[in-house]
């Protein structure tokens, strides 16, 4: 058995990589491997692209759609409500997985939400992701210790060598950013727009001089070389650069 093994990415596609390279050099086996994730938003399109090509290239299952069993990031997109969310994934997406060849795949946002359990000899079932955005609503402090929600039901799958979830549980943490200002509830808009480290560094790219045609194009005040969410989805990264959409070249 090896000595723990530690992991500090910067993102996610970054600790995975070198969790592979890991279990590479150690035969295929580590004991205690801890990854600790910085910024788990944080994605790097070019390496999506070269993982995503190499899975299909080799007729394996794509890294967004392993994703997706975790969470159904389409669904959320079309809804705004959490509420909703769960509703068109019991209703919709759920049935459409119990007819998949491996039905037993994009089960565990299903656990997350539709836990079951017995109370008073009955069984019932349990939201527990909306237990925690509850709680952590409700909470006028800073919980530093974990909301924990169970994948892995007791019984069959914890004996199990093979088939039951890779994902036993899901801990919910909140860390303190500035003090107070990890709870909502009490900080102003214009506490947020301030102090957020993530604001602050994209108003100092718009700060920077414009690159390309932006240099001397005369709509330069009135755009400010465009939307920084669209040069995102087109580039792959956060920085100062012409505007993929831009109608003057």
């Amino acid at each position: 058995m090896n000595d723990p093994v530690t992991i500090d990415a910067i993102g996610f596609q970054n600790a995975w990589a070198q969790a592979i390279n890991k279990l590479h050099d150690n035969d295929w086996a580590l004991w205690d491997l801890v990854v600790r994730i910085k910024n788990p938003s944080y994605m790097d399109k070019n390496i999506h692209d070269v993982v995503e090509s190499f899975a299909i290239a080799n007729n394996r299952v794509p890294p967004n759609k392993v994703a997706y069993t975790i969470f159904p990031y389409k669904l959320a997109c079309d809804n705004r409500s959490f509420l909703r969310i769960c509703d068109g994934y019991l209703t919709k997406f759920y049935p459409m997985t119990r007819r998949m060849q491996k039905s037993g795949w994009g089960t565990y946002f299903h656990r997350m939400i539709c836990y079951p359990t017995v109370k008073d000899g009955c069984i019932v079932y349990v939201n527990q992701l909306n237990k925690i955005l509850e709680a952590k609503k409700n909470s006028k402090s800073v919980m530093k210790t974990a909301y924990t929600m169970v994948l892995c039901r007791p019984g069959g799958e914890n004996v199990k060598p093979l088939g039951t979830p890779c994902l036993n549980t899901v801990a919910v943490r909140q860390e303190p950013l500035n003090g107070r200002r990890s709870v909502i509830g009490n900080v102003s808009l214009r506490e947020c727009w301030i102090d957020s480290p993530y604001l602050s560094a994209v108003r100092g790219i718009l700060d920077t001089e414009p690159v390309g045609n932006c240099r001397t194009c005369k709509r330069i005040g009135t755009c400010n070389t465009g939307c920084l969410a669209q040069k995102y989805l087109a580039y792959g990264k956060l920085e100062r650069c012409p505007d993929p959409a831009c109608i003057m070249n």
